[in-house]
């Protein structure tokens, strides 16, 4: 809140506003006619708002938000309008050149089965996530000898996304595709050769004669309007493209590729592109406003194999085969543009409305363990702009004596609260931090829950129901407990003979990618000869059916366990650990002391809430922890009022006598001084009456200051204030003795102070 950019009504880190209208109508302005009736732009009388919402956490910085409100200003109201967001994409190596642009892709997927955690065969749960992105990347990633490909800053390996996360009519609640909703591209070939885009019958031609670049407020106006959903860019040489590509599930009658067959090759293999993702139609009365929000993101490594395209097209007929197409595409990495899609999506609209598919297994004493799992997909449609979040803040309060300070604090609320993004309940722990000046901290104690991570083996990576590549992904559910492990997966595995308490303690699971495939081989007996104990993890081998596996072979997985964080437990802290039950509060009452502290010195202190993160395959949210500065309190470790009354504590000054050429920084306050001016000196008083006059004279007997003592008794600083060595002229006093009365409704004490210089 330092900062001269802050501002307290600012949406995301960094937020970026900008207002333009289209209003403007003298012609010797509006220089540019259309170029098919040569007449001047005629405004709409348009204001528009542009906000570009961007988050510095790991979790976004590969997207942007653009949120637009648009306003009609004119006269008459709007019918049948439609809004779109046009893109240029150029991706390649820029020291390539102007050309690095010419061999880019463009493409559109409309909806997609969620991931599958074991996948194939009866495991699969039918559902389909409708993702309605529009996309450009390079058609091969620039493959170079000797390079690491991916690595290398000249492969331009990754791909950008665009997705309409609001607009009328676009989307229904669920996310599903209205009928509002248009994709369309071209090549903007100068020369005209190359001048095209897909378009359905009878479609439309530009003032050059050709059925690409839109040219005229008509023509853009039908791209705009027209709810195609163009065939991806590589596919431009096949004649019946919906018949090898599922777009939106509808026959188009799309005109044929163009002539001659080379130069549809020339797009068919990558070429400068320019889409346009529209939505539309809505109406706008005379001063209504309608909202409208984009998502533009990125994700890398898009491309992970440099001979992907070389090997699926060494040919230009190569380009008419769809089984051709479809193998290239299938060596493409989507999951990092989906899921920042969906992570872009989720800030947006927060997830409310949940949709089935499985992620985390449950074991039964009956035989066999079953899928359970929520994923989340849709918001509530009200935008949140919300990201990922710290648990919130514990309830505190703190107890004081001289030279301690004990900290307690109330966690039920904390504990139980849910991450708008992963819906879980994702508390992790605590650290207890303490700062002299409330800028920089220190931890000084730190206590989170005892839990592992899990993960399982992935035998079928690509889905078809056939055991084949090797993957570890983590388990959907937030890190489990010894006893949840316990419950949801000790009854029915197979693992080691070691095993304190029922729970295994190894295992490396790599190491049983070298063994035969899972499901065509019986389960392993107890022991099992590949335990390695590791005080760290826990692993299960888990069946989940003796015929429902290909072939009618057994089907079963390897889940381990990696330990979350430290794992030095939250009882060491807890008030009453013997509480175990979740719905007694008790059972989230915590305390912490720190002794040792200097009585005089005020110290800022915070109870810090962190979470676990988020895991998934192609994505990871780091663990966010609180600002140790919302949630931190001044505290004096001196004697409360009341104990100072029932141990009859004496007033002190500290430090006594005072070396004015002696550095006692470490007692400053660090807080401004109103009134007179800053002096970084201060001689502290300690156990005050909460209401008394301070005085100091000088020997003979000339009143120097007199500082009015006036605190709640309940307040941590009720004994405590301080005197600056400033007389009541604003002056320094010299070195010498003083003699200092306070006066209260308890009666007068005198004291010596020695100050030298």
């Amino acid at each position: 809140s330092s900062s001269p950019f802050y501002s307290p009504d600012a949406i995301s880190d960094m937020d970026f506003i900008a207002v333009y209208y289209d209003t403007l109508k003298d012609p010797r302005l509006v220089t540019t006619p259309d170029p098919e009736n040569g007449k001047p732009h005629k405004p709409m009388g348009l204001r528009i708002e542009q906000r570009s919402h961007s988050w510095s956490a790991e979790w976004g910085q590969d997207w942007v938000l653009l949120d637009y409100t648009i306003t009609n200003m004119g006269d008459e109201p709007i019918r049948k309008a439609y809004i779109g967001l046009f893109m240029d994409p150029s991706i390649g190596n820029f020291a390539k050149g102007t050309l690095f642009s010419n061999d880019d892709y463009t493409a559109f997927q409309t909806r997609i089965k969620p991931d599958s955690c074991l996948g194939g065969g009866a495991l699969q749960i039918p559902n389909i996530e409708n993702l309605n992105i529009a996309y450009a990347y390079d058609n091969d990633g620039d493959p170079e000898e000797g390079s690491n490909f991916g690595l290398s800053s000249s492969n331009p390996t990754g791909a950008l996304g665009v997705k309409i996360l609001r607009a009328r009519e676009a989307l229904r609640p669920d996310g599903t595709l209205a009928a509002g909703l248009s994709f369309n591209w071209w090549i903007p070939d100068a020369s005209g050769l190359l001048d095209w885009g897909p378009q359905h019958a009878p479609g439309l031609t530009n003032s050059f004669g050709r059925r690409g670049q839109p040219m005229g407020d008509v023509m853009r106006y039908k791209y705009l309007s027209n709810r195609e959903i163009d065939y991806d860019q590589i596919m431009s040489t096949i004649i019946a493209p919906d018949l090898f590509v599922d777009t939106l599930l509808q026959s188009a009658n799309w005109l044929l590729p163009l002539e001659p067959f080379g130069s549809a090759v020339d797009i068919a293999n990558g070429a400068d592109n320019r889409f346009l993702l529209s939505s539309g139609p809505f109406e706008l009365d005379v001063g209504e406003s309608v909202p409208v929000t984009f998502a533009v993101f990125a994700a890398s490594a898009f491309h992970t194999d440099p001979a992907n395209f070389q090997a699926n097209f060494p040919n230009p007929s190569d380009f008419q085969n769809p089984n051709k197409v479809r193998a290239y595409k299938q060596s493409l990495a989507f999951q990092g543009l989906f899921e920042n899609s969906r992570m872009a999506r989720k800030v947006f609209d927060n997830d409310t409305k949940s949709f089935l598919i499985f992620c985390t297994f449950r074991c039964t004493p009956m035989g066999g363990c079953v899928p359970l799992n929520v994923r989340r997909f849709h918001g509530d449609g009200v935008p949140d702009f919300k990201g990922p979040v710290p648990p919130p803040y514990p309830k505190v309060e703190f107890s004081t004596g001289e030279g301690e300070v004990t900290i307690r604090w109330f966690g039920k609320e904390t504990e139980n609260a849910t991450d708008p993004i992963s819906g879980l309940q994702d508390f992790e722990g605590y650290s207890i931090q303490m700062s002299p000046d409330g800028v920089n901290y220190t931890i000084i104690g730190y206590f989170d829950r005892i839990n592992w991570r899990g993960y399982f083996i992935n035998r079928d990576v690509n889905q078809d129901g056939i055991p084949d590549a090797y993957r570890e992904e983590p388990l959907s559910n937030r890190p489990l407990s010894y006893e949840e492990i316990q419950n949801l997966y000790a009854v029915n595995w197979d693992t080691c003979a070691n095993k304190p308490g029922n729970i295994t303690k190894p295992i490396d699971p790599k190491r049983f990618n070298a063994l035969p495939l899972f499901n065509q081989q019986p389960l392993i007996p107890a022991p099992n000869p590949w335990c390695d104990p590791d005080t760290s993890s826990t692993a299960a081998r888990v069946r989940f059916c003796d015929n429902c596996g290909p072939s009618n072979t057994k089907l079963d997985t390897m889940l381990f366990f990696l330990q979350e964080g430290f794992n030095l437990g939250l009882d060491q802290a807890r008030m009453y650990p013997s509480v175990i039950d979740p719905a007694n509060d008790s059972a989230y009452w915590y305390q912490y002391k720190i002794s040792g502290l200097f009585p005089s010195q005020p110290l800022w202190f915070s109870v810090v809430p962190f979470d676990n993160g988020m895991v998934t395959f192609t994505q990871k949210i780091d663990p966010q922890a609180a600002s140790p500065y919302a949630g931190a309190y001044l505290v004096y470790p001196i004697a409360t009022d009341s104990a100072r009354k029932a141990e009859e504590l004496k007033i002190s000054v500290y430090p006594n006598p005072y070396r004015v050429d002696h550095d006692y920084s470490f007692f400053e306050k660090k807080l401004p001084v109103s009134g007179h001016p800053q002096s970084s000196q201060r001689i502290n008083f300690v156990n005050l009456p909460p209401r008394c006059v301070i005085r100091i004279y000088t020997l003979d007997g000339d009143l120097v200051q007199q500082i009015n003592h006036d605190k709640n008794p309940n307040a941590s600083d009720s004994g405590y204030d301080f005197w600056d060595l400033l007389s009541r002229n604003a002056q320094k006093v010299v070195a010498g003795m003083y003699i200092f009365s306070v006066d209260s409704n308890e009666g007068r004490y005198v004291g010596k102070i020695l100050i030298i210089q």
